[in-house]
């Protein structure tokens, strides 16, 4: 019940998301990487049909669908912060990240199978995207001046990301050992723990895209 009402929840937070990225983030002089967003966003809504409807005539391809929403995640959320980090060196290092994210996943893929395979891409997804976070929080309260972090869509926007990942990375842990003994109830609603986080993360990204400043990036 917990897990069942979770999901509805999100699964109609995201399009309302959706919707309201088309119509806030496409203003001319939102930043450009605030423009990216309705991308991400129809990405989850194909992800959450995907997870809706396939399982019901091919029930072994919601590992898949998983694995391919967590790559085409990872791509685009390294494209997102390299846009706001300024250091060269770390913009280089989150695709080199990104790369070797690839290459242990075919390799993981061929050892054990895609169910294996999709929880640890996840966890490997998370530490990938939270390290550019930091440095991003770096080198935002390092500058010499003091940003308006109130309007800042950048700062929102990964804060929101950060929340998310931290929390994911227990709650992926946890669910699947639950799953991988059995206890499939217990494991659904630790699961559900993934479901609020989003939908908290969500609200801090609509404060980010309300966000108003009338600059081009």
């Amino acid at each position: 019940m917990v897990y069942t009402v979770s999901a509805w929840t999100l699964s109609s937070l995201t399009l309302v998301i959706f919707i309201l990225s088309i119509l806030w983030c496409c203003r001319p002089y939102n930043p450009g990487y605030m423009k990216s967003l309705p991308i991400y966003f129809l990405g989850n809504i194909l992800a959450e049909i995907a997870h809706w409807i396939l399982p019901n005539y091919y029930p072994s391809s919601e590992p898949a669908i998983y694995l391919i929403f967590t790559i085409f995640e990872l791509f685009y959320f390294s494209y997102f912060l390299t846009r706001l980090i300024e250091s060269g060196t770390a913009r280089k290092w989150i695709w080199m990240l990104d790369l070797i994210f690839l290459i242990c996943l075919i390799v993981l893929i061929v050892r054990t199978g895609i169910i294996f395979s999709a929880g640890m891409a996840v966890i490997m997804e998370c530490i990938i995207l939270i390290i550019p976070c930091l440095v991003y929080f770096k080198e935002v309260f390092s500058r010499l001046y003091v940003m308006e972090l109130e309007r800042e869509p950048s700062f929102w926007m990964v804060t929101g990301i950060v929340f998310y990942f931290f929390l994911l990375i227990p709650t992926i842990w946890f669910s699947g050992y639950y799953s991988h003994i059995g206890e499939l109830g217990m494991a659904r609603a630790l699961y559900s723990i993934n479901n609020y986080a989003q939908i908290i993360s969500y609200i801090i990204i609509i404060k980010a895209m309300t966000c108003a400043k009338k600059k081009l990036c």
